[in-house]
């Protein structure tokens, strides 16, 4: 099928699976599946916005004014 189970990591509905949607083509006959989780919320923020030019204290300020989680 086109759908794949994963676990949410939080929110509401953490631990609950739900079904996320494959890519819709095939490589070597095979369906891509899933290879990872989805991240927590803001797991990578930091490091986002970082590569995006933000300074340490910029980021820190939004998380402070939870402008970003």
């Amino acid at each position: 099928g086109g759908l794949a189970d994963i676990t949410l990591p939080d929110g509401e509905r953490a631990g609950q699976q739900v079904g996320t949607a494959l890519f819709p083509f095939t490589m070597g006959g095979q369906r891509l599946g899933v290879r990872l989780q989805p991240p927590t919320r803001g797991q990578h923020t930091t490091e986002l916005l970082a590569a995006l030019g933000y300074e340490a204290q910029q980021i820190a300020d939004f998380l402070d004014r939870h402008v970003v989680a």
